[in-house]
């Protein structure tokens, strides 16, 4: 499912322009896996007009990360992902779609599906791109022999050109930029307790493991 929930009523008619290219390249992404068993289940899209940022600090300098697209709890089913691709990303990249989605799609295979119980591997797709770069890619290139070609290259290109500043200009133009506290409350709003709750859950259920 691709859902509008998130676009603004004033920005949907702009979106349904651009939902076919969306649904093209996750049918594809999906069309493309040759072990369908590695994916326990397909995960929603839900496209969001926000953008989440991180503040990193590396050898005493200030580092803001963008997400142009998050795997995340399911705003309907904590215990899935859904992928949360930015309208902006979507709209301004369409031809590296199959990259982003695939490369979401990836994180997802890599986690069997599962929400982690840690609070580390809850936000491990928010760690900073710079400091995991080589841990996210060993790991990344373990799943990606489940992609048919064109897709596990597609995934590749995205790889690299996602860290490139002119691709964050694209992006980010315009783009409304919010840290993660501030995400949580958009996607779960008025559930947003019942979300931290399955947080401390699933927390709870590390500790005493």
């Amino acid at each position: 499912m691709i859902s509008s929930e998130y676009i603004p009523k004033d920005q949907l008619v702009r979106f349904e322009k651009i939902k076919g290219s969306l649904e093209l390249a996750y049918n594809r992404v999906i069309e493309s896996l040759n072990d369908s068993s590695s994916l326990p289940y397909i995960p929603n899209i839900y496209p969001i007009p926000i953008m989440i940022t991180r503040i990193s600090t590396i050898h005493a300098r200030m580092i803001k990360v963008l997400f142009y697209s998050v795997a995340y709890p399911d705003k309907n089913n904590y215990e899935r992902f859904a992928i949360y691709p930015t309208l902006t990303l979507i709209e301004r990249l369409p031809n590296y779609l199959m990259g982003v989605i695939g490369h979401e799609i990836a994180h997802i295979i890599a986690l069997e599906g599962k929400v982690s119980v840690s609070k580390s591997d809850l936000y491990s797709i928010l760690r900073n791109r710079k400091e995991n770069a080589k841990f996210k890619e060993k790991k990344a290139e373990m799943v990606y022999k489940y992609f048919d070609e064109p897709i596990s290259s597609e995934i590749a290109r995205w790889n690299r050109i996602s860290m490139r500043k002119d691709i964050e200009e694209i992006v980010s133009n315009g783009v409304q930029q919010v840290n993660q506290q501030a995400f949580d409350r958009v996607i779960f709003k008025e559930e947003i307790e019942k979300f931290h709750n399955f947080i401390r859950s699933k927390l709870n259920e590390s500790e005493h493991r």
